[in-house]
């Protein structure tokens, strides 16, 4: 009779049961970074930077009223752990902060969008009725 299997079987489940922790624990962490209470934008004409809640999508820039416009996104400073807002698409901006390179992405949220100048819009002011 083999006595071996129903030891290892417990050590198996612990293992599993870990991994699956910290799987889940990951995945909370990119569930968070995913998450926003609004959409921030740059304008490629005017430069205007601006935001909107979370489920309005311009048609056009608020100020030129151009389609010429950003989504961004923020660079996160593993030193420091400050959001960086600038434009989707970049490889990565140093930190504003430190001057570090970022490590990681985020969706800002409507604070990190506020200290970087964008002003908040309506649906009407973005084309959305």
């Amino acid at each position: 009779m083999n006595t071996s299997a129903p030891t290892g079987l417990p050590r198996w489940w612990a293992l599993l049961a870990l991994l699956l922790v910290i799987i889940g624990c990951e995945r909370k962490s990119i569930d968070r970074a995913l998450q926003s209470d609004a959409n921030g934008y740059v304008c490629g004409s005017c430069q205007t930077r601006f935001y909107t809640s979370h489920e309005i999508f311009p048609n056009f820039c608020p100020q030129c009223k151009q389609v010429d416009f950003r989504q961004v996104v923020g660079y996160v400073c593993a030193a420091d752990k400050h959001v960086t807002v600038g434009p989707r698409g970049r490889s990565g901006l140093p930190c504003e902060q430190c001057g570090q390179a970022t490590a990681s992405l985020c969706i800002p949220n409507e604070d990190n969008l506020k200290a970087w100048g964008a002003a908040r819009k309506t649906g009407p002011e973005v084309g959305v009725n």
